[in-house]
């Protein structure tokens, strides 16, 4: 089995969802009853008929104006895996620019992490600050119009995929997937005719026996434009012997072309490279690849630890897309070695034990953590390691993924 970790700052986008349920809970107070309004487009009288048609229509309404939204999220595996966090999305028309500000905490039975992840993007480029621990690190990726987001070794996300998290479309496409909402009430708040719908029990069918799922409950707010004012769920589920549970709830705070200026770090995280790199182990050697799209600079630094003895190897020029360098340990004893080409064999030693390689960009930035460990002589096992941890929830960990249809929900939660 092999696993690769960005570090937290590549992908730290970490989410863009919500703090509460809108005043569902206070409009419902001093609303009056109006069963004889219009329905949001893609909803009849005993509820949603066309879920993409209502999905659509409230990306239609938040491009239009621009939004400020909040979203929320808990997610935890077996009471001893957790992560919580809280975003403040905001946006101009068409989406362009946004920016998103998040706070969260990751727990694990070994430790508890609080952190910082700061977003702002443009039509071409999203740049990311994040904090945690004693570490602050910057990154940006590219906005393509036509990246595809199955892509792992490219850092180009499709402008689409990022507009999905932002306005919230993916989260609310995903809750719909998940159950049959029915028409709860209709209402007047504020002169704002209101729809609710809820859904208790999940449509199995979309499930097709790989999950059990043990309680889905939803309730979304939406007005007759068809602008989704809030939603929240709950999802528990068991799946290959682990139980999940899964809460999480959006807000529109605010609507109106709120133009988000560019931060004042952005320049720090403008100059970092825009890489995806993986490590791959032979017998007696490894095979750094850095896929791009930029290269990877001269003087980046690969530290290499084994036998608890750590070797810092700097790049010598600059390692460009599709490129590699190898790492191995020399036949005599000595320590890691950084080659342009792949070692003789009576040169290397053949590899046993746990290595633990960090890849770092001229400034210090952790690009990537990677751990290998070699049972015998014909068997790895490489797990990932270290810094990604609370970027989890929303990324291809086996906490957060899986097979079922809930997998593209969680994806929901963060844009990169």
């Amino acid at each position: 089995m092999r696993t690769t970790t960005q570090a937290l700052g590549a992908i730290g986008c970490v989410v863009l969802l919500a703090v509460s349920a809108l005043g569902a809970a206070g409009a419902v107070a001093t609303a009056t009853q109006a069963a004889n309004e219009p329905l949001p487009p893609g909803v009849g009288d005993e509820g949603v008929t066309n879920s993409t048609a209502l999905v659509e229509a409230h990306v239609t309404a938040v491009n239009e104006t621009g939004a400020t939204l909040a979203v929320g999220s808990e997610y935890s595996v077996n009471d001893s895996y957790y992560v919580s966090q809280s975003t403040t999305s905001t946006f101009g028309e068409g989406v362009s620019p946004f920016r998103l500000r998040t706070v969260g905490t990751f727990e694990d039975e070994n430790e508890t992490v609080r952190f910082l992840s700061d977003q702002w993007a443009n039509e071409t480029v999203l740049v990311s600050k994040v904090s945690y621990e004693n570490r602050t690190e910057y990154t940006k990726q590219y906005l393509n119009a036509t990246a595809g987001p199955a892509d792992p070794f490219s850092d180009d996300l499709p402008r689409r995929y990022v507009e999905e998290q932002v306005t919230g479309e993916a989260l609310l496409a995903g809750t719909l997937s998940l159950g049959n909402f029915t028409v709860e009430s209709t209402e007047t708040v504020g002169g704002e005719n209101l729809t609710t719908l809820t859904a208790a029990g999940v449509n199995e069918s979309v499930f097709n026996g790989t999950a059990a799922v043990e309680r889905f409950d939803a309730t979304i707010v939406v007005n007759e434009e068809g602008r989704v004012r809030a939603l929240n769920a709950t999802v528990s589920y068991e799946q290959n012997g682990s139980t999940f549970d899964y809460s999480y709830d959006l807000e529109l705070l605010a609507t109106g072309d709120a133009e988000p200026l560019e931060p004042l770090w952005s320049d720090r995280a403008v100059a970092q490279p825009a890489v995806s790199v993986d490590m791959n182990a032979s017998d007696s050697y490894f095979t750094l690849t850095n896929y791009g799209p930029d290269a990877l600079p001269a003087n980046s630094t690969v530290v290499a630890t084994h036998d608890n003895r750590t070797v810092n190897l700097t790049l010598s020029e600059d390692l460009g897309a599709n490129e590699s360098v190898y790492v191995y340990y020399s036949s005599d004893g000595g320590p890691a070695q950084l080659a342009a080409t792949p070692p003789a064999p009576e040169n290397a030693t053949a590899l046993s034990g746990e290595y633990d390689f960090e890849i770092r960009s001229p400034d210090g930035t952790t690009i990537i953590y990677i751990g290998f460990g070699f049972a015998s002589a014909n068997e790895t096992t490489t797990n990932a390691v270290g810094a990604e941890a609370p970027a989890a929830v929303g990324t291809d960990s086996p906490a957060a993924v899986g097979t079922t249809p809930l997998s593209g929900l969680v994806r929901a939660l963060p844009v990169g």
